[in-house]
């Protein structure tokens, strides 16, 4: 065995060991912890929340959570220690950062069973969820392929002991596509029963194996990005299995999940609340549409609670073909919720959607930098000068049609946004 085996060898049962012990602690904070013990811990022992009144445990939480302030990610940041549990030693916790898409990254700690929460029990929760994938485990195999296309990221292999001691293992596609395309290759001849990552992501991976004879995975799992439908339609063709889309973050972890009749996201609400704020009312509801706001008893170290995303989303009741009556996201819009003034009309994007799925187009962004006009790009791909031609040409013609009052240039490009970012389809710079 080479040194290099041997410290694998080494991280991987330093690892395992790790991961028994934390999923010890998660376990027992499952058993024992309840939304009105997860409440009382906030008042008690993070300073924002001190000024709160100190009630029973057993007091009607969700009255309780009502007296608790909505925050967002620029008062965290600007306060960050207020929003730390003192009970929780920081040497002995975990901290990763958010992408930073919508401004400054924020540094989110995590105590040891919300980081075995976060890491492993993420992926208990898909195996449980889509049937009979929890069957197929055994001891050793690649239960978890994770595709991710941030460079700054670093590839790893886990051994997940809640999943039989089965394989996690995370690749980094870094644009350059023959070593891509190897990488890929090589990771799905272990047979992964899952392929997750950003839907971006997987519409890259699926890019490089087109065409390619490899093993079909059992599920596919996005989450990170809005998943548009035509994304979802190309994944599915290509890898032959069921997407299933997911709402997850670095704030509260994983928050919602497709079951296989997709009829929305189903909310864990046993460790996640949604509700919706209305922005001009600043009160919020429990059901509707609008700005999704989040409370996660997962981290009790940094609690997030009335955490405002930023994100837009539709959030109702429903009683699903798969037997879950409860909330779902009916509709999970993201950031791409913008809408464009055109001739002193208010145009919702979406309706140019049907022309870039129309022609192919695997990655665009439109965007309105001044009033009444729209600059298009288009991330370029192996056609010839023609066919790219005569693409913008139609671009133009149709979008034209929907919003006559607009002016509207197209180009090509190599690339959106940098990997590490979101990809919004619509983005408003400016409406001047």
């Amino acid at each position: 065995m080479s040194s290099g085996d041997l410290n694998e060898t080494l991280r991987l049962v330093q690892g395992i060991i790790f991961a028994v012990n934390a999923r010890g602690e998660f376990a027992a904070r499952s058993r024992e912890g309840t939304w009105g013990s997860f409440l009382e811990h906030a008042i008690r022992t993070v300073p924002i929340y001190s000024r709160l009144p100190i009630g029973d445990q057993t007091d009607f939480w969700l009255g309780r959570l009502k007296e608790f302030p909505f925050v967002t990610r620029g008062e965290i940041t600007k306060n960050l220690g207020h929003f730390h549990s003192d009970q929780f030693d920081p040497d002995d916790c975990f901290e990763a950062t958010t992408s930073g898409t919508t401004g400054v990254p924020l540094s989110v700690v995590r105590d040891r069973a919300s980081y075995y929460g976060f890491t492993y029990g993420t992926y208990e929760d898909f195996f449980h969820t889509i049937p009979g994938l929890r069957e197929e485990i055994r001891p050793g195999k690649c239960a978890v392929l994770i595709v991710n296309d941030n460079p700054k990221i670093d590839e790893n292999l886990l051994i997940h002991p809640g999943l039989q001691y089965a394989r996690i293992r995370r690749i980094v596609l870094r644009q350059n596509i023959e070593e891509d395309r190897s990488a890929i290759i090589r990771a799905m001849r272990e047979s992964p029963l899952v392929v997750t990552g950003r839907p971006r992501a997987i519409d890259y991976m699926i890019h490089l194996v087109d065409g390619q004879r490899i093993p079909r995975p059992t599920a596919i799992i996005t989450s990170g990005d809005n998943l548009h439908e035509d994304v979802r339609y190309r994944i599915e063709s290509v890898l032959r299995s069921k997407v299933y889309n997911a709402y997850a973050s670095q704030e509260a972890g994983m928050i919602a999940m497709e079951c296989e009749y997709q009829m929305g996201l189903h909310i864990r609400e046993d460790t996640a609340i949604c509700e919706i704020f209305d922005i001009q009312l600043k009160q919020s509801n429990f059901t509707g549409c609008g700005e999704l706001v989040i409370t996660s008893n997962q981290n009790w170290a940094m609690p997030f609670i009335r955490y405002r995303t930023g994100d837009s989303a539709t959030v109702e009741t429903v009683q699903c073909k798969c037997g879950r009556k409860g909330h779902v996201l009916s509709q999970l819009h993201g950031r791409d919720s913008v809408y464009f003034w055109v001739g002193g009309t208010r145009i919702n994007p979406s309706i140019f959607n049907g022309i870039f799925e129309a022609l192919a187009i695997r990655q665009f962004q439109v965007c309105q930098v001044a009033r009444n006009k729209l600059m298009v790009w288009l991330v370029r791909s192996h056609e010839n000068a023609e066919m790219q031609r005569q693409k913008i040409c139609k671009i133009r013609i149709d979008m034209k049609t929907l919003v006559p009052d607009a002016s509207i240039d197209v180009e090509w490009c190599d690339e959106i946004s940098s990997p590490e970012k979101k990809v919004q389809r619509y983005v408003c710079v400016s409406a001047d």
